[in-house]
C-alpha cells in the first residue's frame, strides 16, 4: 500500500508541476488537462515500478544488511583529534624550516613572473 500512495504522490507532484507549466505557458485547457493526464498516468506507472526495484534491490536490502550505526563509529575519540592535531602542528614546525632544502618555497608575488599582453 505505501508503494502505491507513493507513486500516487509523485504522480501527483508531477500533474501539478505540467498544469502550473501550462497556465504560466498560457495553454489552452484543454491542452494543459490532457498533458497533466498523460503525465499523471506515466509517473504513477514509473513511481510504482520503481518502488518495486528498489523493494528487490535497492536501497531496503542495503539498510536491512547494515546494522545501525553506534555513536563511537560517528565521533573519533578525543585522544585521536589530540594526537592528530598535535601531528599536523609538528608538521607545519618542521616545514617551516626546511623551505629551502628541497628546493621548495611558497608563492610569493615577488617571485612571479609577470607577463604582459601583446600589444595591437
Amino acid at each position: 500500500m505505501v508503494k502505491l500512495w507513493l507513486a500516487l504522490s509523485f504522480a501527483l507532484l508531477a500533474g501539478l508541476m505540467v498544469i502550473a507549466a501550462g497556465i504560466a505557458g498560457q495553454a489552452r485547457a484543454s491542452v494543459v488537462l490532457g498533458r497533466a493526464g498523460i503525465v499523471f498516468v506515466l509517473a504513477a506507472g514509473i513511481g510504482y515500478i520503481a518502488e518495486i526495484l528498489f523493494e528487490r534491490y535497492g536501497i531496503s536490502k542495503l539498510l536491512r544488511t547494515q546494522g545501525p550505526l553506534q555513536q563511537e563509529q560517528l565521533e573519533p575519540a578525543e585522544e585521536d583529534v589530540m594526537e592528530s592535531v598535535a601531528a599536523s602542528e609538528s608538521a607545519t614546525e618542521e616545514n617551516e624550516g626546511s623551505e629551502g632544502e628541497n628546493g621548495f618555497s611558497p608563492l610569493s608575488p615577488d617571485g612571479l613572473r609577470h607577463v604582459s599582453s601583446p600589444q595591437d
